[in-house]
């Protein structure tokens, strides 16, 4: 895993001795490579130490380094560009599948990062960024993207690709304000067009694949046709801050849709959490599925404090089981 914007203090790994490695070297070189191999996607900074092993290790480990990318900053955006393009053609492009861009890397950084490293991409964040969040999406290659995070204040008018868009099972919007084209379309043609036209299945097919949405709880009525729209969606997260106020509002308007699929979910959507996820860790959408699977909805009345009322709610705190598949 590559960070080109800080460097963090990581614990030793199993592998963090010469004598650990020399009695690998007894072992067959496909054990041997599927042992550096975990040991480097548990532990990045190990797996610095392990590429000057020997060149063999290196050629084995180097891959892994380059699976998770998060590029925050301008400056590192143009280091890890350079450092990109020393590799051999095609090098980036077969080993990044995730990938997150924070707010102080441009537009032209952004197209040119996904240019180089989005075709096997299968997970892809932009973090509170000054400008449309989806500007850069057109850039995306890749045909394995399957989970997609937007976090953006600049109003905006969201344009996710139809070939991005229709290949998505989880999206999460947060921030805002914003319009979203397709959506407003699909619901067009939803209440105006005949079932068997092609403007009509044109404009629902894109959400086909969509079973996990989550948006933030000051702007998620601006989403909520996609309950209408997305016909294999399963779970509607409305996602708020820990310092939200404005709780029992939101939960009775949650209340009035009656819909089992809604749910109130309390998460702090970081980078941080993005990459611990993907690393293993407790995940935004395994704690709503739990939420759902333990009997708690919109359409019951209750929650989770012991309040009356009619919302379900979960601390993002609370240890839950973790359920996610592994990507694609």
């Amino acid at each position: 895993m590559s960070h080109y914007d800080r460097g963090e203090a990581t614990p030793i790994s199993p592998l963090s001795s010469e004598s650990d490695v020399h009695i690998l070297r007894g072992f067959p070189d496909e054990l041997q490579r599927a042992i550096f191999e975990i040991a480097a996607r548990s532990n990045a900074s190990c797996a610095l130490r392990l590429v000057l092993v020997a060149k063999h290790v290196r050629t084995w480990i180097e891959p892994t380094l380059y699976e998770i990318i998060i590029v925050r900053r301008k400056d590192k955006a143009s280091r890890f560009l350079e450092t990109i393009k020393s590799k051999p053609p095609g090098f980036s492009n077969a080993n990044v599948r995730y990938l997150a861009i924070g707010s102080e890397v441009t537009f032209q950084q952004t197209k040119a990062i996904l240019s180089e490293c989005s075709e096997r991409i299968v997970d892809f964040a932009v973090w509170k960024t000054d400008r449309n969040p989806t500007v850069s999406l057109p850039s995306i290659r890749s045909s394995s993207i399957r989970r997609l995070s937007l976090r953006s204040q600049h109003p905006s008018e969201l344009n996710i690709p139809p070939n991005v868009l229709s290949c998505l099972t989880h999206l999460i919007i947060l921030d805002g304000p914003y319009t979203w084209f397709h959506l407003r379309n699909a619901m067009h043609h939803l209440k105006h067009t005949d079932k068997n036209h092609p403007d009509y299945i044109s404009s629902v097919t894109v959400f086909r694949n969509l079973t996990h949405f989550g948006v933030d709880s000051q702007h998620w009525g601006s989403a909520r046709s996609l309950l209408k729209v997305a016909k294999n969606l399963q779970y509607f997260a409305i996602i708020v801050s820990p310092q939200f106020k404005a709780m029992s509002t939101v939960t009775q308007r949650i209340a009035e849709l009656d819909d089992r699929r809604v749910v109130l979910v309390e998460h702090d959507h970081t980078v941080e959490n993005w990459e611990a996820s993907i690393r293993g860790g407790e995940d935004l959408w395994d704690r709503v599925e739990t939420l759902v699977k333990g009997g708690y909805c919109s359409a019951q009345r209750n929650t989770q404090d012991g309040q009356k009322g009619s919302g379900a709610r979960i601390n993002a705190d609370t240890p839950t089981p973790s359920t996610r598949l592994p990507a694609p």
